[in-house]
């Protein structure tokens, strides 16, 4: 009876650590927030990586890779600083990644340009080059590369939407 009791015990515990190993390794929590989210709809997930500058404010700058094409581009806006544990999804006035356009592609959103959610003056170069004049702004992919556009904020609800939206056929 006691070899029983305790062939069950070691079933049952064996049971429970394989069954919290797995839940662990299908759990979306699991895979790191920055790498979740597929770009370019190739059915990978691509990355998105940030360099911190340091100090208490500022800045972090992205870069995302690619999967399909295996390309990093990366980007020169200034996010303001702030997050604890490295740039997450835990200031979405900031930072967040979402299908703002309804594409079945997610965007990354930024408020760019900030020190201490103190708006700055964009530079030139960033307005020549993205054809950008606010401080929202949503990095997307589109006609296989990578398009940088303005967003605008909706006061009254807090969410931000196309400053001028578009549809695909």
């Amino acid at each position: 009876m006691s070899i029983l009791k305790i062939n069950v015990n070691y079933f049952f515990m064996v049971f429970c650590l394989l069954s919290l190993f797995f839940s662990c390794v299908t759990n979306q929590d699991a895979v790191p927030y920055l790498s979740r989210f597929d770009f370019d709809g190739d059915g990978k997930n691509d990355k998105i990586m940030y360099t911190f500058s340091g100090g208490g404010h500022c800045c972090y700058r992205i870069s995302l890779f690619l999967s399909s094409s295996r390309i990093t581009y990366e980007f020169p806006f200034n996010i303001d600083g702030g997050y604890i544990k490295g740039l997450d999804d835990s200031n979405p006035d900031t930072f967040y990644i979402a299908d703002y356009d309804h594409d079945g592609l997610p965007e990354i959103f930024l408020k760019i340009q900030t020190y201490n959610d103190e708006p700055l003056a964009i530079p030139r170069e960033w307005r020549e080059k993205y054809q950008i004049s606010s401080h929202y702004i949503l990095i997307e992919y589109e006609d296989n590369g990578i398009l940088v556009k303005d967003y605008a904020p909706v006061p009254e609800t807090k969410k931000y939407r196309p400053s001028s939206p578009r549809r695909k056929n």
